[in-house]
């Protein structure tokens, strides 16, 4: 989570109070009279926080104009490519591609080699659960710095759940927001009886050095030399390699990627 970050929220929170302040949010017409959003899910977040979902909210919209398979793409190379967003934006991005256009999951890391196989099912199952139960994952301080794990764990527990057990499920989370309850996700978790990362034996707390979530690096000849890792404390740590082994390109390669990763953390374009 950055400083930066925060402030630009604060400041979209306080333009939302009179949406007509608010930039106009560009959205893909659906079915059944809906839309989804194609650009501007911080905005919509903001209205939510201060209308809190009511019909009567009137916002500016631009309907995209192509179709929803070219906006799917468009919003997943947006995700994945150069102007990688958050985890979870990310996993939403990849599972609506899937979704709609039917790229098998092979397919999807072919097109997007910095995605493996593995990952890209996660990333499906974590987009599915984060938009299944929105009420849940709002109780989160940050819903939309949420881990993939997370979210997995969420989906597991509740994948074979039957109706009296997710009705239950999202009654408890309506409750706890009622109460205005407000989570780290490791609180959450705990909140619903769902394990959270394994401690050690002993019942001592997992080493805090362990990363929660970790964003691979990548250099030269696409081989992995560091990495972004968030923690459960919500601290991110660069993992940087020894350049004592590496030569004067591999350096320079390494250097790039790192660079290009701390300016994708900011929610900037290096380009």
């Amino acid at each position: 989570m950055s400083k930066q970050s925060d402030a630009a929220d604060a400041a979209l929170v306080s333009a939302a109070v009179d949406p007509e302040f608010l930039p106009p949010i560009e959205v893909i017409e659906g079915g059944n009279g809906k839309y989804a959003v194609k650009d501007g899910h911080r905005r919509v977040r903001a209205l939510r926080t201060v209308h809190h979902n009511k019909m009567d909210t009137l916002i500016r919209c631009i309907v995209y104009t192509g179709t929803e398979e070219q906006a799917v793409r468009d919003m997943c190379d947006d995700a994945v490519g150069t102007a990688m967003r958050t985890k979870i934006q990310s996993a939403i991005a990849v599972r609506n591609l899937h979704r709609i256009t039917g790229l098998t999951q092979v397919a999807i890391t072919e097109q997007y080699p910095a995605l493996k196989k593995d990952q890209v099912s996660l990333m499906i199952k974590a987009a599915g659960v984060f938009e299944e139960y929105p009420v849940v994952f709002n109780l989160l301080r940050r819903p939309d710095r949420v881990s993939i794990d997370t979210c997995v764990r969420i989906h597991d527990r509740m994948k074979d759940a039957g109706d009296e057990e997710v009705g239950a499920f999202i009654a408890k989370a309506e409750d706890l927001a009622a109460e205005g309850a407000s989570f780290t996700t490791t609180e959450l978790l705990e909140a619903f009886g769902i394990d959270g990362p394994a401690k050690k034996a002993g019942g001592l707390k997992a080493d805090p050095f362990e990363p929660a979530d970790r964003t691979e690096v990548f250099g030269d000849d696409d081989q992995v030399v560091g990495s972004l890792d968030m923690h459960s404390d919500n601290v991110t740590r660069l993992r940087l390699p020894d350049p004592n082994a590496m030569t004067i390109e591999e350096r320079e390669v390494a250097a790039k990627a790192f660079i290009k990763q701390i300016y994708a953390y900011f929610e900037l374009d290096a380009d």
